[in-house]
């Protein structure tokens, strides 16, 4: 039996940190997709394989390596990809480019959220792996919702970014209005 579970473990430790894991989440800035209530916590299933092989979609609800703090890793939405541009939700200033190989992440509870509006776009080497779903508690369980980012605020280079007034509104030379 001894040599099983020593035959098992290292497939087990492959597996979660390569493939899938459960995690515990708490915090307020994914309420209400995450921890509807205040002192909630919730348990979900991270794809990890995803985050190997960058298969990312805006809307998809990501672990990321905290920029800010150094060992802590944050629950948000991602927004943007590269070559996006990002309006901040407060709506102040110019619309921020983010550069190939970031993303824009931000919670679903904006009031309580530290995230790209705070610290700017962050590399993609920093995700770690994507939300399935919620496993725990029950009640919950179920694929998280996927929510796309309105057209006002996320929009690549082109016609929509030019009609949106940004970068102080003057089109490229090249005709890509």
């Amino acid at each position: 039996m001894a040599l099983g579970a020593a035959t098992a473990a290292p497939l087990v430790i492959a597996f979660t940190d390569n493939v899938a894991t459960l995690a515990c989440c708490e915090g307020r800035s994914m309420q209400p997709t995450i921890n509807p209530r205040a002192g909630d916590a919730t348990i979900v299933l991270l794809d990890k394989w995803s985050a190997r092989s960058g298969a990312f979609s805006r809307g998809d609800v990501v672990i990321v390596n905290s920029p800010t703090q150094d060992g802590n890793l944050v629950l948000k939405r991602l927004i943007a990809l590269g070559g996006d541009y990002v309006k901040k939700a407060n709506g102040r200033g110019e619309p921020v480019l983010v550069p190939k190989g970031h993303c824009w992440i931000e919670g679903d509870n904006p009031a309580m959220s530290h995230d790209s509006n705070s610290f700017g776009p962050v590399p993609l080497a920093m995700v770690t792996a994507r939300v399935l779903c919620k496993v725990w508690p029950v009640s919950q369980a179920g694929p998280l919702e996927r929510r796309d980012t309105p057209p006002s605020r996320v929009w690549r280079p082109g016609r929509d970014f030019w009609a949106l007034g940004g970068a102080g509104a003057e089109p490229p030379s090249d005709g890509a209005r």
